[in-house]
């Protein structure tokens, strides 16, 4: 092998969701790309991650945007994006080649959904190959660490509204005039694909994340034909479920642990049954502090506390809050995930371990259970987690700037902190709502004047309470109140 053999990435969006195969062979002439047998890496990715990327048209399919607009997207918008996810330790450099016309159609790759079969996936390394001997004597890929492919084409949408339709990439090794080297990759089958999801599928190779979704087995069809997505962190990473409505935020903490940008000193850990108070900062800032909290239960089984604000790309989140993921590395069979699920273990598709965290099971606890999604999963300053099962309970309780505060303690503990918290927001609650009917009051007898002091107070008093300052936001609330009793008429009513 080469020594400089590097990672290099191939993935094929053709239009929807990148999963890895297995192993296989793809040959072109003296040019291959096979599956590697290895498992997803769990290595840190950091530094420069030098790129070359290669536009391709076809006989029946050419290009309607620039070699310019391609150097803008990956070198500025994709680099942008994993500079601050990554708090400046991963960056894009390299070149794009301008389009290359290959001599046949478009229609001689089946460059379909890749969960649709082996053959598909076949067809994308073959497709690969291709797109490899085509250029072979105008690059040296032993000096880029990533390959991007683009095919000439226009974005479809799939069949939810997700994904583009088609995609698949890994780990391979690929053949050159060269040599054979052992890399990372990624081939996109439409020119104008949403960059969020290209952003997924790029994250699958560049980074070897694993996908934090799921599919299930369609009662009674094919071995391959499964079910739409099930999301396990719905929007709070974008290896779970990323939308071009919405954007795309940070990777969650435990991504970031496995890439190697959080280090040690950040994550504070807690034993089960300890009690500890800790200030966490925001997930998306760059700072010295305590970003993560492990709460450890056994061995191998632990929570991870993160803090998620609306803060640079994480402004596209569904709201603000405190994420508290169970995971538990000793599952990770078909049958583990089955039982998590809660379907019988012939519903999992055979390539489920494969594509999800090797890590095990992560399964993100939801602070409103009894709605449809995990959009609304962050506990909120007053509000806590108690796992009976293992004596613990993480409460939320105080923001302090941009920061929060919690407490890890017993379960009992947390119980009793959790009720005490419960009554001062009834407390305020009261009080708010004594001021609002005196607001609205006002208002109906047109005593507007003192009314602007009433909601400024209140306002006031809802951010004493976030702050922890509960005897200050009960009074600014009765204060408020006060104000608008004492609201007047304007002049011109006498």
């Amino acid at each position: 092998m080469n020594d400089k053999a590097v990672k290099v990435v191939f993935i094929a969006i053709a239009s929807l969701l990148l999963l890895f195969g297995a192993p296989g062979v793809c040959s072109a002439a003296t040019h291959s790309v096979n599956d590697l047998a290895t498992p997803r890496s769990s290595a840190p990715v950091l530094g420069e991650q030098r790129t070359i990327v290669i536009l391709v048209e076809f006989e029946d399919k050419k290009h309607f945007l620039s070699r310019e607009y391609f150097v803008d997207l990956v070198f500025t918008k994709f680099n942008d994006y994993y500079r601050e996810v990554s708090y400046n330790q991963v960056w894009l450099t390299g070149d794009v080649l301008d389009w290359v016309a290959l001599p046949v159609s478009s229609n001689a790759y089946e460059l379909g959904w890749a969960p649709a079969g082996q053959h598909v996936r076949a067809e994308y390394r073959r497709f690969a190959a291709r797109v490899v001997r085509s250029v072979d004597k105008m690059v040296d890929f032993s000096q880029y660490e990533c390959i991007i492919i683009f095919a000439a084409g226009g974005f479809v949408s799939g069949f939810h509204d997700f994904y583009p339709l088609g995609a698949y990439g890994g780990a391979w090794s690929i053949s050159t005039d060269d040599g054979i080297f052992n890399r990372k990759g990624f081939v996109s089958g439409s020119e104008n694909t949403p960059w969020v999801y290209l952003m997924h599928e790029l994250s699958h190779s560049l980074l070897q994340l694993p996908d934090l979704q799921y599919h299930l087995k369609i009662p009674g069809a094919g071995p391959e034909e499964v079910t739409p997505d099930f999301f396990m962190c719905d929007r709070w990473d974008p290896m779970s479920r990323p939308s071009a409505s919405y954007g795309i935020g940070h990777f969650c903490a435990g991504n970031k642990i496995r890439l190697g940008w959080l280090p040690p000193e950040r994550t504070n850990v807690i034993q089960g049954g300890q009690t500890r108070t800790v200030t966490i900062d925001p997930l998306a800032l760059q700072t010295e502090g305590i970003q993560v909290i492990k709460v450890v239960t056994a061995t191998s089984k632990y929570y991870l506390v993160e803090l998620r604000r609306k803060i640079g790309f994480d402004t596209y989140l569904p709201g603000e809050g405190v994420l508290i993921t169970w995971i538990d590395e000793t599952k990770t069979s078909r049958s583990d995930w089955a039982e998590v699920f809660g379907v019988e273990p012939d519903m999992i598709p055979y390539w489920v371990p494969m594509t999800l965290p090797p890590e095990g099971i992560w399964k993100l606890q939801d602070a409103h259970p009894f709605t449809p999604s995990l959009s609304d999963a962050a506990f909120e300053v007053g509000q806590g987690y108690v796992d009976q099962a293992n004596n613990l309970a993480i409460v939320v309780t105080r923001q302090v700037g941009k920061s929060y505060e919690l407490v890890v303690t017993t379960a009992a503990d947390g119980q009793i902190l959790l009720e005490e918290m419960k009554q001062h927001k009834r407390e305020l609650s009261t009080a708010i709502t004594a001021a609002e009917d005196a607001v609205e009051l006002a208002r109906q007898e047109s005593r507007i004047g003192g009314l602007d002091r009433a909601e400024t107070l209140m306002d006031e008093a809802s951010s004493n309470y976030q702050f922890g300052k509960y005897e200050r936001a009960v009074a600014l609330a009765s204060q408020a109140r006060d104000a608008a009793q004492t609201a007047t008429k304007p002049q011109a009513y006498y």
